[in-house]
C-alpha cells in the first residue's frame, strides 16, 4: 500500500509543480485511482486555459497518446488551442466569400491589429488595451493573425470570436 501512496503523492506533487509537465498517458492507463487522479490534474490544466472538458477533447487526447506516449498535458493542450484557433481562422476564411463584409480598408497589419485588439478587448476585459495601446494580445504570437490578415479575414468579427473563446486569467502560469 506505500507503494502506492508513494506513487499518487509523486502524482500529486508532479500536478502541484506543473501540471502541465504530467505525462497524458496517465489519463488512460488501467488503475482507476490513478487515472481519477491524473484526470483531475488534466481538468485543472483545461480550465486554466479557458477550455471546456468535453468527450471530444478526451477522445482526441486518447488519439493523441495513442501515437506520442510521452505526450505532456501542456503539450497536448497547446497544440490543441493552437488548432482550434486556425480552425477558427479556416471557419472565418470559408465563410468569408458567403458574407456580404464590408470593403476591405487595411493597407498594413498594424492597422488590421488594432481593429482586431480593439474588438476582442471590448468583449473580454483581460484583454483591454490600456492607455499607451498595450495588450495582452501583443504577448502572443501572431503568425495566425498576420494569416487572417493576408487573407482578408474580418479583423472585428475575428477578435469578438477570439474573446469569447478565451480566458487569459492564467497565461503565463506553466
Amino acid at each position: 500500500m506505500g507503494f502506492f501512496r508513494s506513487i499518487a503523492s509523486g502524482l500529486l506533487n508532479a500536478a502541484s509543480n506543473g501540471r502541465n509537465s504530467t505525462q497524458l498517458i496517465l489519463i488512460f492507463q488501467d488503475n482507476p485511482g490513478f487515472a481519477r487522479l491524473a484526470l483531475q490534474q488534466f481538468e485543472r490544466c483545461v480550465a486554466e486555459r479557458g477550455l471546456e472538458l468535453t468527450d471530444q477533447l478526451l477522445r482526441d487526447a486518447e488519439r493523441e497518446v495513442s501515437k506520442y506516449p510521452k505526450l505532456t498535458m501542456g503539450e497536448f493542450l497547446d497544440g490543441y488551442v493552437n488548432r482550434r484557433m486556425n480552425d477558427s481562422l479556416s471557419r472565418k476564411d470559408a465563410m468569408h466569400d458567403f458574407q456580404s463584409e464590408p470593403a476591405w480598408n487595411y493597407s498594413c497589419f498594424e492597422d488590421w491589429y488594432a481593429v482586431f485588439k480593439r474588438a476582442a478587448g471590448q468583449v473580454n476585459s483581460q484583454l483591454s488595451v490600456d492607455a499607451d495601446g498595450g495588450s495582452m494580445l501583443d504577448f502572443m504570437d501572431h503568425t495566425p493573425l498576420k494569416r487572417a490578415f493576408r487573407d482578408k479575414v474580418e479583423p472585428k468579427s475575428l477578435g469578438i470570436d477570439f474573446a469569447k473563446q478565451y480566458d487569459f486569467s492564467s497565461f503565463g502560469k506553466r
